[in-house]
């Protein structure tokens, strides 16, 4: 599958719809009313990527790799250490496509033998490319031959490992998989199922229409008391009206909850995270308040960017997010007090992460990139950052393989609770979610 002659032979051999084959064949209500309008309708019946996919190919890979695991002594046991994903109860077709996109850095290191643990590496880094694009729902030219080439020699016996190679021209002719994807129907009915288990299942169907009106009463009340009453605590998530789709990010105007920010690097004091955080946060907002003109012979071209030896992205953890209104203190003292305008600055306060170049990595390596936490004894571990510079979340996921340290930063205020003081070693960059 995937090769040359496979996709001539999808061309080549492609099914047609005609007078001869109405005879050959027992007679199709679609065939006698769309042939003499000169529409092919085996044309109609585009992949469904739910079945043949996600609960199809790749659950009968997940199958097959949890049976090695149980071969394997403690291999089992080390997968199912954050979740029992082996056993599979009660999985839909959106928990398969959870666990191949976080599967890399859970199977690797299981396989005693390096060479089979490259092998299940190579195939689960093409299973989760080829799901990516066949899923993406914006597609050109360049994604569709990526998406071509990603396309792997997978078994011919079954349908849904077959119909993976006709993504390649289904994609072009009817759009993006999410618009005619079963797993649409597949929500709702979810929801549906939902609200079954809560009726007496006699009449059910008037009792599901009460349950639903209630719902969406339900929903107006609350969203009528947020305006009420906008006041909301520290931990509690800031709902953000419809903002201008033009803007490239949106930030909470509320001003309730101020920072006393001598005393709160008082109460932190000795955190390396808040080492020299006031120099570091004037140095910023400086570079912010006043553009400067960008050195020609500084400035980083797109060839470099394409090189293979250079990475075009920066990684970092957002510890938190912040607005504050300054006002700049000329030195020269050329402008009285009342005149100094006054600006407001938001800024995300980042724990940085650095690239490991000696991890191979990439399309050509087939393996995902990895990144790892600056030592906090570094000047540059913490850093601020405009938020209008920040391009896109991205999932990271543990190097479980490496381990867990606490040498990179001691117990600080820059960690979650749940981390117990330590981080992982590095940290697999999940291109898959978005």
């Amino acid at each position: 599958m995937g090769t040359k002659r496979d996709l001539s032979n999808r061309q080549r051999n492609a099914r047609v719809d005609s007078e001869q084959r109405q005879h050959e064949v027992e007679m199709n209500a679609f065939s006698e009313a769309l042939l003499p309008l000169g529409f092919n309708y085996y044309q109609m019946l585009v992949p469904d990527l739910m079945h043949e996919s996600e609960s199809g190919g790749w659950k009968s890979l997940f199958t097959h790799l949890v049976r090695i695991c149980y071969e394997i002594p403690g291999a089992i046991q080390r997968l199912n250490k954050r979740n029992d994903v082996s056993g599979q109860k009660k999985f839909a077709a959106r928990d398969y496509e959870d666990v191949l996109q976080c599967s890399i850095p859970c199977f690797d290191g299981l396989l005693p033998d390096s060479k089979d643990n490259s092998v299940v590496m190579d195939t689960l880094f093409a299973f989760a490319t080829w799901h990516a694009f066949a899923k993406a729902r914006m597609h050109t030219e360049s994604s569709i031959e990526a998406l071509h080439g990603s396309v792997k020699a997978f078994n011919l016996l079954t349908y849904k490992n077959h119909a993976l190679g006709d993504y390649v021209w289904t994609i072009p002719m009817f759009g993006t998989t999410d618009s005619y994807s079963t797993q649409i129907g597949e929500q709702e009915h979810h929801r549906v199922k939902l609200f079954y288990a809560r009726t007496n299942k006699h009449g059910h169907v008037k009792q599901i229409a009460i349950l639903e009106h209630r719902r969406m009463s339900t929903l107006k009340t609350r969203s009528s008391k947020k305006t009420i009453s906008p006041r909301i605590s520290p931990n509690e998530k800031d709902p953000l009206p419809k903002g201008d789709p033009e803007n490239h990010y949106q930030m909470s105007l509320s001003r309730s909850y101020p920072l006393d920010l001598h005393q709160w690097l008082a109460e932190n004091e000795g955190d390396l995270a808040i080492a020299d955080f006031i120099p570091k946060l004037k140095e910023h907002i400086l570079h912010r308040l006043f553009v400067y003109e960008i050195d020609l012979d500084d400035e980083i071209t797109a060839e470099q960017l394409s090189s293979e030896t250079t990475h075009p992205y920066w990684y970092g953890r957002i510890i938190g997010l912040f607005h504050a209104d300054v006002r700049y203190n000329d030195p020269h003292g050329n402008c009285d007090h009342e005149d100094r305008q006054v600006f407001r600055v938001d800024f995300a306060w980042v724990r940085w992460y650095g690239f490991d170049s000696s991890h191979r990595s990439g399309f050509a390596a087939k393996r995902p990139h990895h990144v790892g936490f600056v030592d906090g004894r570094d000047p540059g571990a913490f850093g601020f950052l405009d938020p209008d510079d920040i391009i896109h979340a991205v999932h990271l996921l543990p190097v479980y393989r490496l381990g867990q340290t606490a040498e990179f930063l001691p117990p600080s205020i820059a960690r979650r609770p749940e981390e117990n003081d330590q981080d992982y070693e590095r940290y697999s960059v999940d291109m898959y979610v978005t």
